[in-house]
This record gives C-alpha cells, structure tokens and sequence, in this order.
C-alpha cells in the first residue's frame, strides 16, 4: 500500500512539473511576442499576486496607449480590459506567481502589426499560442444563441428538439454517442442537470464559448456532455 502511494505522489509530481514547464514556455512566448501586454507579480497569496498583476497591467495599458496612440486610455476602460485579461499561475518556492496579458489589438483596434515585423516566434510556437488565445471570435451564429439561452439540461431538450425538427439543429446525442467529437460542439453539465459550459467545435484546449477563453471537457470531472452540430 505504501509502496503504491509513493508511485502515486512520484507520477503527480512528474505531472505537476510537466504542466509547470509548459505554462512556463507559453509565458516565454508571450514575453517574446510584440503582439501582447503583460504583467506579472510575485506574492505570498493567489489573489494578492492576480491583484497585483492586475494593477501593474492597468498601469501598462495607460502607459502604451499613451505612447502608441498619443493619449492614455481612460482608467474605466483599462479596468475593464484588465478584468478580461488572461492570467496564468505558476509558483517560486512557497510564493505565488500570476502572469496576466492582454492582445494589443483588444486594447486598440488601431493597432495593427507591421507584416514585415520580424518574428521572435517560430512557427510552432506561433500556432500554439493562436491555438491557445488566437480564436476570440464572437458568437454570431442565430441557432447557438437560441440553444444556449438553456440553463440546465432539461431546458435544453425543450429548446433543441423544436431546432432539429427545423433542421438548424442537424444532430445532437450525449458525449459516448458522438463518432466526430471535434465537429461537434459540447454542452456540459453537472448531476443536477445545470449547464456549467459551452464548448466551440474543435481539439482541446476548444474555446469556451462564454469566457471566450480556452477550456476543455477534462475540466469538468464528474460532469456529462451532449454534443451537437448545426446548419452552417
């Protein structure tokens, strides 16, 4: 019994590492990226670091429309863009570190990259950061509006069968019935029956389709999912 604990902490430390190593290479990414903000805090509690980074964002912000577009954005507006920023956390000996960063093109449209900017990326890792945080699209579809206005599962058949029977809804059955998972779009939801995610078409990480940030179903243990696809 011993024996296979030990197995066990040795296999969740080699993980924890792995996961370490790739939030840390993502963050080098960003760092070498001219097309993001940034910030990060080193602290000895997770809020005060994420509160921290946070700040020191707002502060980044002011100070690059500042300079880029010749006058600073209002301190309301930065607020709001630092809320929606993403954040990851990573941790230096018993301290908690959060890196936090924003697109350039969120916080100005007007900013635009110069197409013959040269790259710090190389193509792989510019297809893992696009896979990660390129796909911001809204959701602009009719029938994805009128399915996810569901809050549980049991709104949801109500709402999905009359969109079959109309044909916007082509299919939908649960997650162990789905022969393409990656067409399909995923609704998630806990034992009670309430819908705790929606999940764009597509390889994990998908998109969330209500953060508008990356998200998977391995997210949501214990949870079931329905998939479905529609009319384009």
């Amino acid at each position: 019994m011993k024996r296979t604990l030990s197995i066990y902490v040795a296999l969740l430390v080699v993980l924890l590492a792995v996961a370490m190593d790739s939030k840390l290479e993502d963050i080098n990414a960003i760092k070498k990226s001219s097309e993001f903000l940034y910030a990060e805090a080193t602290m000895p509690t997770p809020t005060g670091a994420d509160s921290t980074a946070r700040q020191m964002l707002h502060e980044e912000i002011i100070r690059w429309t500042t300079e880029q577009l010749q006058e600073p954005m209002d301190s309301l507006s930065a607020l709001r863009l630092c809320e929606e920023a993403d954040t990851m956390m990573t941790s230096r000996a018993n301290m908690f570190r959060v890196f936090t960063f924003i697109r350039k093109n969120k916080v100005s449209p007007m900013f635009k990259l110069q197409a013959d900017e040269p790259s710090l990326l190389n193509d792989s890792t510019k297809k893992n950061l696009m896979r990660r945080f390129g796909n911001q699209k809204k959701i602009d579809n009719g029938t994805l509006q009128k399915v996810m206005k569901a809050r549980n599962f049991f709104e949801l058949k109500e709402i999905m069968e009359p969109l079959k029977e109309k044909g916007e809804i082509l299919d939908y059955g649960k997650y162990a019935t789905a022969k393409n998972p990656d067409v399909c779009y995923l609704i998630i939801y806990d034992p009670a029956g309430n819908i705790k995610a929606w999940l764009d078409k597509g390889k994990d990480p998908r998109r969330n389709l209500k953060t508008q940030k990356p998200d998977s179903i391995s997210n949501y243990r214990g949870c079931g999912a329905i998939w479905f696809t529609i009319k384009n």
